[in-house]
């Protein structure tokens, strides 16, 4: 099962706040992650926002 990831700024089809589904390339994956366009979903942490919008209204 691969993992789920939360966009973090739009790629590609992918907005702001949505699942990120069907990355399999771990290069890419990485990438993404290093450049903050990506965060690993984790339905555990709800203290993290999912958007910049939601970061703002702190």
């Amino acid at each position: 099962m691969s993992k789920v990831y939360i966009a973090k700024n739009a790629i590609g089809q992918f907005n702001a706040g949505e699942e990120v589904v069907g990355l399999e390339d771990a290069e890419r994956i990485e990438y993404l992650l290093d450049i903050g366009a990506i965060e690993e979903a984790n339905s555990d942490d709800k203290s993290k926002p999912a958007t910049k919008a939601a970061a703002k209204k702190d």
